[in-house]
């Protein structure tokens, strides 16, 4: 779809991620799925669960998935809060979902989303390792609460949208704050 393009993230090149489906190439996508390849290949032998459908939109997967509301027979289909396996993960992952949990919801619950995180955490072994995509701008209780530094994880990256070509860039987190979903960009 396009040539050979990369981003840097933490001094690490990743090839930008492009697919048919969902039209990769024009979003945030080429730069999440990247990063979780990345991860899943340093996590290859590991119990390993996705909270969120998203990756077997893209490619064939064999780790569990927690979604709610995409019914599959392979899938578990329950809120991540009400998921208790009799295992725990030693690496889990989401691609932009949790913006979605207790926003998008009926009735609304913004700090589900904290109740989620939590939720994650409590199924991570204990030399488990955990990563989460979200996009600046959807959630405005996601993004206060990552503003202020609230969050319980060790790192968190920023990349911007820097480009109309769907270029990204690590920035610090006090430039970040300024972007606006879907605006001057589709999308993150």
């Amino acid at each position: 779809f396009l040539p050979k393009r990369s981003f840097v993230l933490n001094s690490k090149s990743y090839s930008y991620f492009t697919r048919p489906y969902n039209r990769t190439w024009k979003n945030e996508r080429a730069v999440e799925i990247s990063i979780i390849l990345d991860f899943l290949s340093q996590n290859k032998s590991k119990r390993i669960i996705e909270f969120g459908n998203v990756l077997s939109h893209y490619i064939k997967i064999s780790h569990d998935v927690v979604d709610k509301y995409e019914v599959r027979k392979d899938i578990f289909n329950l809120d991540i809060i009400d998921f208790h396996p009799k295992v725990l993960y030693d690496a889990i992952f989401s691609i932009s979902t949790l913006e979605h949990v207790g926003w998008d919801e009926v009735p609304q619950d913004p700090p589900k989303l904290i109740k989620a995180v939590d939720k994650l955490i409590s199924l991570l072994s204990p030399s488990g390792e955990m990563i989460l995509t979200v996009p600046i701008g959807y959630n405005t209780y996601l993004d206060n609460w990552l503003k202020n530094k609230n969050f319980p994880w060790n790192n968190i990256l920023f990349l911007k949208r820097t480009s109309v070509e769907n270029d990204w860039a690590q920035v610090n987190d006090d430039s970040i704050w300024r972007v606006r979903y879907n605006q001057p960009y589709i999308c993150a």
